[in-house]
């Protein structure tokens, strides 16, 4: 039996894609949620390797989602807007799998895949808010 794995670098796209898209059409918070994650992943692909580091010690994982739960938390604090608590809960999800990677008899796989699901789940509640910001935008009067 062959799963199907991401590849790597669609990750690195698609965080890219939000990132840029943030940066150029979104508010404060999304900018810096989406920054924050595209450093955090470019960080821990870079010095934590999948097959070396991941499996055996998830604390690398723990920490680049703890400081996005964070980031996220900080964003969500008298935020106007509904999709701030999107992105602290599912930050929050993704730190919560982290830790389930500690319970004995829960695989990589099971983690990995959550983590990643929690991951989308992020950069979808990011481009809400890109979308929201940059549709308000375009309904303010021209000054």
């Amino acid at each position: 039996m062959h799963l199907f794995i991401i590849p790597a670098w669609f990750d690195l796209l698609f965080d890219g894609l939000v990132a840029a898209l943030a940066v150029w059409k979104g508010g404060w918070r999304e900018r810096a949620i989406a920054v924050v994650q595209l450093v955090l992943f470019l960080l821990e692909d870079r010095f934590c390797d999948l097959r070396s580091c991941r499996p055996l010690i998830p604390w690398p994982s723990v920490i680049t989602d703890g400081l996005i739960l964070a980031v996220c938390l900080i964003c969500a604090v008298r935020a106007d807007r509904y999709w701030t608590l999107w992105a602290c809960s599912f930050g929050l999800l993704a730190l919560v799998s982290d830790f389930a990677a500690f319970i004995p008899g829960v695989t990589p796989w099971a983690w990995l895949s959550a983590t990643l699901i929690w991951s989308y789940m992020l950069c979808a509640a990011v481009l809400w808010g890109v979308w929201t910001t940059a549709r308000d935008r375009a309904r303010l009067p021209a000054t």
